[in-house]
C-alpha cells in the first residue's frame, strides 16, 4: 500500500523510533527467540531511557520476544509512558513473511488505532 503524503500533513505524524534490543545472552543450541537480555543489557536500557527523555516517545511497541520486552518495559517505566506498552508477536523476525509486511502496513497506515 502506497500512502501520498502532503506537505501539511508531514507535521501532524508522529514521530517514530525504531529501537533494537539490548545486549542479550545468546544460549547454545536454543532460538534467539527466547533468549533474555544480560545484566548490563538491562543497565544500557536505562541509559537508553535518558538519552531519549528529549524525544517525549508517548507509546511503545514491541515484538514478544523477552529481549524486546525487556528493552521496552525499561523503556518504558524509565521513561513514564502513561500509555500502555503494546506487545505485537507480529513485529518479530519473520524476513519480509506477506503477514509481517501487512501487519507494519497497517500499524504506518493507522499508528494510533488499537491492536
Amino acid at each position: 500500500m502506497r500512502i501520498r503524503l502532503r506537505a501539511k500533513d508531514i507535521t501532524t505524524l508522529p514521530d517514530i523510533a525504531l529501537i533494537r534490543h539490548s545486549i542479550s545472552q545468546p544460549v547454545p543450541g536454543v532460538s534467539a527467540h527466547t533468549w533474555e537480555l544480560t545484566d548490563l543489557g538491562v543497565q544500557r536500557c536505562a541509559a537508553l531511557a535518558d538519552a531519549l527523555r528529549p524525544y517525549a516517545l508517548s507509546r511503545l511497541a514491541t515484538s514478544d520476544e523477552p529481549k524486546a520486552v525487556t528493552t521496552a518495559e525499561t523503556l518504558h517505566t524509565h521513561l513514564n509512558i502513561a500509555a500502555p506498552l503494546i506487545i505485537e508477536p507480529a513485529f518479530g523476525k519473520h524476513a519480509g513473511s506477506p503477514q509481517h509486511t501487512s501487519t507494519i502496513s497497517a500499524c504506518f497506515a493507522a499508528p494510533f488505532e488499537r491492536r
